[in-house]
């Protein structure tokens, strides 16, 4: 293989790649990135066998060939190099890089022993969908902060993505909170579980289109000249829709910027104390209020809308982290709370949006 690319175009598809590369690799080619010439371009791939991207960037083939190489002293070197044409030459084992009197000689390994893509085929023909990427990524922003840590429980460290055949349907949950949006999208009926790692990814990734296949046990997603492809997470997803409140007691509204604010201010304290912060609604306004023994504690009154004002203080605490999370996803939506008992669950909803909701179990405090 002999190429000539430029550096800033390198060092752009190397940093994407690096990504789902995992730093504990199990076998020393998984810390590799695999560099291919096809079809006049340069192709550059990573995987942690879970999940892989692959992205093309342009180049003069001078040579065809491949590759693999550390991507980490790969993507130090490149990035380090000063802007313009930067010449890489397999040979001998090595990866030589060259560029003005600056030459590289990394150790490598064959890209014939570059770790094949299983995917279990299925008898049935892959499902396949365009979807909107400006709301496809403001939906997977809104969803993966629900997204639970437990690897003890697989299917919720990844995100259920379903589709009834009208309706795509995104959902997360942790088993504290869940976070659901959903998308009029057509398709054919299907229901999987994407890992979160992956669609986190997606989010990152600048694109005009994006489509979706699924076949077999991968989900395969197409942006621009980037294809990312997901290990399916075996499992069933929970029954959330047992959880959603279908009538909840009371409701109001407030601006997304304002509780923001009151919650930061909170989370001061709140960070102190098992980061609880608590809701007081009386009248036609709400107070959020932290303390910490060793520290102190703070109290915000701001104004809400509602069509029952309440005579008695309702109490209700969530955890600081949760209300962050929500509230930096939504930006500076108007919100609507609903609520029953300081023990049922908080749902929250963008006010005229039927689109989103996202639900918080509340923390159980002395009063």
């Amino acid at each position: 293989m002999l190429i000539e690319v430029l550096q800033e175009n390198l060092s752009s598809g190397l940093t994407l790649v690096s990504r789902v590369i995992s730093g504990k690799i199990q076998m020393p080619i998984l810390g590799n990135v695999l560099l291919q010439t096809e079809n006049g371009q340069l192709k550059l791939t990573g995987t942690n066998l879970d999940i892989t991207l692959t992205t093309f960037i342009g180049a003069k083939i001078i040579k065809e060939g491949g590759f693999t190489v550390p991507v980490r002293t790969l993507t130090e070197i490149i990035t380090a190099l000063p802007l313009g044409k930067v010449q890489l030459e397999q040979k001998d084992g090595q990866l030589i890089v060259k560029t003005g009197k600056f030459v590289a000689k990394i150790n490598g390994i064959p890209a014939s022993d570059w770790p094949t893509e299983t995917r279990l085929e299925s008898k049935e023909k892959p499902t396949e969908l365009k979807l909107d990427f400006k709301k496809f990524k403001e939906i997977l922003g809104r969803t993966v902060i629900a997204v639970g840590t437990d690897e003890a429980r697989p299917a919720l460290t990844g995100v259920l993505v379903k589709s009834d055949g009208k309706t795509l349907t995104v959902v997360a949950t942790d088993g504290f909170r869940l976070s659901l949006s959903t998308i009029e999208q057509k398709s054919d009926e299907f229901s999987v579980i994407i890992p979160a790692k992956a669609l986190l990814e997606i989010s990152r990734i600048e694109a005009k289109t994006i489509s979706l296949k699924i076949i077999g046990t991968s989900a395969i997603f197409s942006l621009d000249d980037v294809t990312l492809s997901a290990r399916l997470i075996a499992g069933n997803f929970p029954s959330y829709e047992k959880i959603i409140p279908n009538s909840p007691e009371s409701n109001l509204s407030i601006e997304a910027i304002d509780l923001l604010k009151a919650v930061k201010l909170a989370g001061v304290f709140a960070r102190e104390s098992a980061n609880i912060i608590k809701f007081g609604i009386f009248n036609s306004n709400m107070v959020v209020k932290a303390q910490a023994s060793q520290v102190g504690e703070n109290e915000n009154e701001i104004e809400i809308k509602t069509d029952k004002p309440r005579s008695e203080e309702f109490v209700i605490a969530f955890n600081y982290h949760y209300l962050l999370d929500l509230l930096n996803a939504v930006g500076d939506a108007d919100l609507k709370f609903f609520y029953s008992t300081p023990l049922s669950a908080g749902l929250f909803k963008i006010t005229g949006d039927t689109t989103f909701l996202h639900l918080i179990m509340p923390v159980r405090v002395q009063t």
